[in-house]
């Protein structure tokens, strides 16, 4: 647990927050927890209690108190009925149905490669990660008012190209980061299967 904390010898008494904790990594945490103590945590106890220390305490109390739980396992969902949202989907559904433009969940990478680029052969790849990662290409869809996953078949992605050939120096510079800047506001269409998010 407290390599989420940091590694600094004083990492028993560090804050959760400042030491780069977000939501992902609490529940990251909370998920290590209930594998290796096999209780039931609430993610708000990292931050109720954001300290190793003051964590290992409400750790104790809940098993001098509660039965430990056993995990069910881990199975695979037939794809042939009704796929349900998870409460995070849920929550990006409901976000998106409220202020469709929203691009506030967004997240963004550039790379910058150096020497001549296979343009073909970026775009197999990048079409091969969707092939293998079904959540790449689901979509969600509202069944008799409820949202629901659809799984879509694997499809090549369209990869835009913008040349900037023309352009040096600082004005390159300050055109790569409008253009990725527009590109991180776009929002992010759930119900889309069309929703490419590279661009070279």
């Amino acid at each position: 647990m407290a390599g989420s904390f940091g590694n600094a010898e004083s990492r028993y008494a560090r804050q959760f927050l400042p030491v780069g904790g977000d939501s992902l990594i609490a529940t990251q945490l909370i998920s290590r927890v209930r594998k290796l103590f096999q209780v039931e945590l609430p993610v708000r106890i990292v931050f109720d209690a954001p300290t190793v220390g003051a964590m290992a305490l409400r750790l104790e109390e809940v098993l001098r108190g509660r039965p430990q739980i056993q995990s069910p396992p881990i199975l695979p969902v037939p794809r042939d009925g009704e796929l349900v949202l998870s409460f995070g989907q849920e929550r990006l559904w409901g976000i998106q149905q409220l202020d469709p433009q929203n691009h506030a969940y967004n997240s963004t990478l550039s790379l910058r490669l150096t020497g001549p680029l296979k343009k073909d052969a970026l775009v197999r790849a990048l079409s091969e990660i969707v092939r293998r990662h079904e959540v790449l290409r689901t979509t969600f869809a509202l069944t008799d008012g409820r949202p629901e996953q659809v799984v879509h078949p694997p499809l090549s992605l369209e990869m835009p190209e913008a040349s900037l050939r023309m352009l040096q120096g600082d004005e390159l510079e300050i055109e790569i980061k409008r253009l990725a800047n527009d590109h991180w506001q776009r929002p992010f269409d759930l119900s889309s299967a069309r929703c490419s998010g590279s661009s070279c």
